[in-house]
């Protein structure tokens, strides 16, 4: 009797240890319909994004951080240190109402098993001053042992801080969601309505232990952008919008042979653009959708130029942080909404040395060339 209860629980312990190698082996394969679906789910209750009784809502936006890079050597912790300190002085000088990541946070390829450690180290000074904040994810936010779901659980782990999210678990990448944005909050008002939409798209790219992995909006994304963004237009009518995504898609480089020809245009450029792999369509999608007004992107870090597609501004950020490649001067670009004047943006670039650049659109042209 006691022989056969032996076995028994020995069969037990090695039916639950042939589980969890399972989901181990799920996890480190990449394998999405189940790792996808332990994401935890945000707060329902997670309070809106609005505009301040002022009507005002400040954007500040923090690209290639790349926390985390070359962590065995003296250089590579001391880089992280110089990109906190430009991270504290942004924080300090423009005292945002919300940030946006918008990709490679760390440099996910060099990582040691614990590279979400850096995701909370790099969270740490906006969590200590309550900033609220979403992200999208690049190329560099993946690696052998880091997966863009791990990053993803460490940032919703800060919870109502936190309104990353990945809204579908069958679509390619996972920064895929759009957040409504409202106006300051009124009693009287029984059903309100979003003022505003900003769309964040995961580009995907990178390498992980299985090699290397598309860099593109994926066509299943664009599709879901055109179907929702058709939706959301039946419900609420059309509604400005703000696009982020890492990459550039492809049209950035015929967009950048002009920018120096065309006096509206302004901002660093001395970077080639290294666009997606592929054009899905999603430059065309979100032209003809209606209500976009702006689009940003990170990636090529000596790049931080404002032009024009179309009837759409398009942006590169600044380059951020000290990981990376490029020994330009760092920086966040800041966007000024105004909820009565969400037609005529402004956003401009801070420095590290205090300074304000770039702002945008031109102030002195009165007409487009």
């Amino acid at each position: 009797m006691f022989h056969s209860l032996g076995l028994s629980i020995i069969s037990i312990m090695l039916s639950v240890l042939c589980i969890f190698l399972a989901v181990s082996t799920c996890c480190n394969s990449g394998s999405h319909s189940r790792l996808r679906a332990s994401v935890p789910i945000p707060n329902k209750a997670q309070p809106l994004v609005r505009f301040n009784v002022n009507g005002k809502l400040k954007i500040v936006q923090f690209a290639d951080l790349h926390y985390g890079e070359a962590p065995d050597t003296d250089w590579g912790p001391a880089a992280d240190i110089k990109s906190r300190r430009v991270i504290e002085d942004a924080l300090q000088w423009e005292n945002p109402d919300f940030v946006i990541f918008t990709g490679d946070q760390v440099t996910g390829e060099l990582m040691y098993p614990n590279g979400t450690d850096y995701i909370h180290i790099l969270l740490t000074p906006f969590v200590e001053k309550g900033y609220r904040w979403a992200s999208v994810y690049g190329n560099h936010d993946i690696g052998p042992n880091l997966t863009r779901l791990e990053i993803l659980q460490a940032e919703q782990s800060y919870g109502d801080l936190c309104y990353t999210k990945q809204v579908r678990t069958d679509l390619p990448g996972v920064t895929n969601y759009f957040i409504p944005i409202y106006a300051a909050e009124n009693d009287t008002i029984e059903e309100e309505q979003p003022v505003m939409i900003w769309w964040f798209f995961d580009s995907q790219g990178g390498r992980n232990q299985f090699g290397q992995q598309p860099h593109y909006i994926d066509q299943n994304v664009v599709e879901w952008f055109r179907n929702e963004s058709q939706r959301l237009r039946s419900e609420w009518g059309m509604l400005p919008s703000l696009v982020f995504f890492h990459i550039p898609p492809q049209e950035y480089v015929t967009i950048q042979d002009n920018v120096l020809t065309n006096q509206l245009c302004d901002g660093l450029l001395d970077d080639d653009v290294t666009p997606q792999d592929n054009n899905t369509g999603i430059m065309e999608a979100l032209s003809e959708a209606g209500g976009v007004k702006t689009i940003f992107v990170g990636h090529d870090h000596g790049n931080a130029w404002c032009c024009f597609y179309k009837d759409i501004e398009v942006c590169y950020n600044r380059h951020t942080g000290y990981g990376g490649y490029g020994t330009w001067t760092r920086g966040v670009r800041v966007i000024d909404l105004d909820i009565r004047n969400l037609e005529n943006r402004t956003n401009y670039v801070r420095l590290e040395t205090g300074e304000v650049v770039d702002n945008f659109p031109r102030k002195n042209v009165s007409l487009r060339t």
